[in-house]
């Protein structure tokens, strides 16, 4: 069983179905020392088996690594969602590689770029 002296980054490229250049998401994925990087092809509004696959084969201590927050989710909200209800329980990291960290008419928003770490509540830490 693995834990946090042997944790591991799996990296996950949600690939839009109408996206036609996906390569600097997997470029940045595999710069960021991942076992290994699931790819899913899929829009926003579907599901994401794939990605719910990924998070319940890891432990407590592992990474998940992604290039940007709209890669597992639509909105802040969603976000949280997914932190507290498919991450936290299970101790799974999560790393947001991207510098984009702008809202609405590109301003800052501390929210859209983070990186969290259980137990809850999230320290949120900009990257």
């Amino acid at each position: 069983m693995s834990g946090p002296a042997n944790a591991i980054r799996i990296g996950y490229a949600r690939i839009s179905t109408r996206a036609l250049d996906h390569l600097s998401q997997m470029q940045a994925l595999e710069g960021a020392h991942c076992r290994e990087v699931v790819e899913e092809t899929a829009s926003t509004r579907e599901d994401r088996p794939k990605l719910h696959a990924t998070v319940e084969r890891m432990y407590p201590g592992d990474t998940l690594v992604i290039y940007k927050p709209d890669r597992v989710a639509r909105s802040v909200k969603e976000l949280l969602v997914f932190l507290e209800e498919e991450l936290a329980p299970r101790g799974v990291n999560l790393q947001i590689l991207s510098g984009i960290c702008t809202g609405p008419a590109g301003r800052p928003s501390p929210t859209r770029c983070c990186s969290w770490s259980p137990p809850w509540p999230p320290r949120w830490n900009a990257t």
